[in-house]
């Protein structure tokens, strides 16, 4: 099977996207996005930590589609 390379057929440049990205900030300033990211990811292991809490107490009771039981309403 040949190789087929998508950074030239799409005309993408990957590798100066990510060297652009982890270059130094303007006025020493991360982007809004990476600030979002930092604060969705704090939250989501705050989750984390409180739901594996309650299943340590067993009090954790998980929705119905996540244990694999379907529900009866379209």
């Amino acid at each position: 099977m040949p190789y087929i390379d998508p950074q030239v057929k799409f005309g993408v440049n990957v590798d100066r996207w990510l060297v652009l990205q982890s270059s130094q900030q303007p006025r020493q300033r991360a982007a809004r996005c990476h600030a979002f990211e930092k604060e969705l990811h704090k939250r989501l292991t705050a989750i984390q930590e409180q739901r594996a809490k309650m299943e340590k107490e067993k009090t954790y009771v998980a929705p119905l589609h996540h244990t694999g039981q379907a529900t009866s309403t379209p």
